[in-house]
């Protein structure tokens, strides 16, 4: 009979014990599971807050340039997009990309943008008077005086490393390194850039190169004239 108690006592103390650790692993896995949702939702959180003022930016409306206050915003991310009322204005092409000019801190330089208004590259040089169109399915960009390349994606593909360089055509382009940007119209060529019409590259070593930015000819120079095409 005494036996029968010990036994008893046992085993009650035994499902006591299983039971204090069933709900101490119920309790740690609950912990672990709600704290991911916690971060997930700050992340979002800062995802989505914008500044509260934005940039000027110009862009073509109806054929004509206007200037667009709080235009040109930027999240917690450093991600760059247009104003939703502005985005309606803009004039998309076969691609879905807008060019817009932003002249606070780019350089008097234009931007793409998709259809959503998000600014998909930025720094994109002027040509004849315009954004610099895409040739070969890149776009020159210019980041700290430095040419680069880009596709329709915003995918750099080519690092800004050149000192100066052409458009892609036929899937080359002709880039230098060590040149510098001269007045076409003095003799020699000067450096009067604030006065210039047109400018030139001189010195320096010219290459051309393919989309995989590998050099396929080194290009005879002389420093009066670049040898980019006319």
């Amino acid at each position: 009979m005494a036996r029968n108690m010990q036994v008893e006592n046992l085993m009650r103390a035994f499902l006591a014990a299983a039971f204090i650790c069933l709900a101490l692993l119920a309790t740690r896995y609950s912990a672990q599971t709600v704290k991911p949702q916690s971060e997930t939702t700050d992340s979002q959180s800062a995802a989505i807050h914008v500044a509260t003022t934005g940039d000027t930016c110009a862009f073509e409306h109806r054929k004509e340039m206007a200037s667009y206050p709080n235009c040109v915003f930027q999240d917690d991310h450093g991600n760059l997009f247009i104003a939703p009322e502005y985005v309606k204005k803009l004039e998309f092409d076969p691609y879905g990309l807008a060019a817009v000019f932003h002249d606070v801190h780019s350089g008097h330089l234009f931007m793409y943008v998709n259809r959503k208004g998000r600014v998909i590259i930025k720094d994109v040089p002027i040509s004849d008077n315009w954004a610099e169109e895409f040739s070969d399915g890149l776009v020159r960009i210019v980041v700290n005086k430095k040419i680069g390349f880009a596709d329709r994606r915003g995918e750099i593909v080519i690092a800004p490393k050149y000192d100066g360089g052409g458009p892609f055509d036929h899937g080359y382009a002709v880039v230098c390194l060590g040149c510098r940007e001269a007045c076409a119209m003095s003799d020699p060529p000067e450096s009067r850039l604030d006065v210039c019409e047109h400018h030139i590259m001189t010195g320096g070593e010219w290459f051309k190169i393919d989309k995989a930015d590998r050099v396929v000819a080194r290009l005879p120079t002389n420093n009066d004239k670049s040898p980019l095409p006319e």
